[in-house]
């Protein structure tokens, strides 16, 4: 691998982290923000909670129903929606430049080790198998 190519392999690994980071900051912000206003920072929010971004706002509306029995009052709500919208594109924006990144990255590690498209099924189908055999990447 020549020096051109490790240096543009390590600007995109450091790229992806510091986007990667981004995006979880951005997690751990809109989750402060749930429990802070409707629970508790000691509680945890339920599994649709957590994924907020998959949410449209009728949907994340009833899961805080749901979760801390609140409801967003009335002359809040269009506050909250843009809240909503804003993380929502902050968090596709974030995850649409991270998956770029990565692409990048699988894409030059495909040419310097010289693999063809049954070597990156294969890397697939095993990575597949890997998070579901070891959800936490210990492999």
């Amino acid at each position: 691998m020549s020096d051109d190519e490790r240096t543009a392999l390590s600007n995109a690994a450091l790229a992806a982290t510091a986007l990667a980071r981004e995006r979880y900051t951005l997690h751990n912000m809109a989750q402060h923000r749930l429990l802070t206003d409707f629970g508790s920072p000691e509680l945890t929010l339920n599994n649709r909670l957590t994924e907020w971004w998959m949410l449209d706002f009728a949907a994340f509306r009833a899961e805080l129903r749901k979760a801390f029995k609140a409801e967003i009052p009335v002359k809040e709500r269009a506050d909250w929606e843009s809240a909503l919208v804003g993380w929502q594109r902050q968090h596709a924006d974030l995850t649409a430049r991270l998956v770029a990144i990565e692409t990048e990255i699988d894409d030059r590690v495909t040419r310097l080790f010289g693999l063809n498209d049954a070597d990156r099924l294969l890397l697939a189908d095993h990575s597949r198998h890997a998070m579901i055999d070891y959800p936490h990447g210990a492999v």
